[in-house]
């Protein structure tokens, strides 16, 4: 399985991290995402694949300034849905995405997520043919 963390806000917002089976992300070089902002601890938090499970968790890793999953602090190990806001010490906000290897079985716009571009067409009606 295949993830991916993409950053909103903060210093490295726009960014955009591929996660395996596991990601570190802290404020100390050798994480997988270094976040240089005092308020991040040197190991903050991290992302695992639990194949038991078939699903991503993130766990905090005693971070003095917090974790947190859609708003709520992260305590022990939590697991992560497609399209859950992660905040770490409230100076960076990612966006979890679970990337599916076949795009079919992900639906409309799957490919977007690799890195493609969808092109949608629709027809607008027109109103004045409209009876009313």
């Amino acid at each position: 399985m295949t993830a991916r963390l993409f950053c909103r806000t903060g210093d490295l917002a726009g960014s955009d991290h591929r996660i395996d089976t596991e990601a570190t992300i802290g404020r100390r070089e050798g994480n997988d995402i270094v976040i240089s902002r005092e308020v991040i601890s040197e190991p903050h938090a991290r992302i695992v694949w639990s194949d038991e499970d078939g699903c991503y968790f993130i766990e905090d890793s005693g971070s003095k300034n917090g974790t947190r999953l859609a708003g709520l602090p992260v305590r022990g190990r939590a697991k992560l849905n497609d399209l859950d806001v992660v905040n770490f010490a409230g100076v960076a906000d990612f966006v979890f995405q679970v990337i599916r290897s076949d795009a079919a079985a992900a639906g409309p716009g799957a490919d977007a997520a690799l890195g493609e571009k969808t092109v949608v067409e629709t027809t607008i009606p027109d109103v004045r043919r409209i009876k009313r």
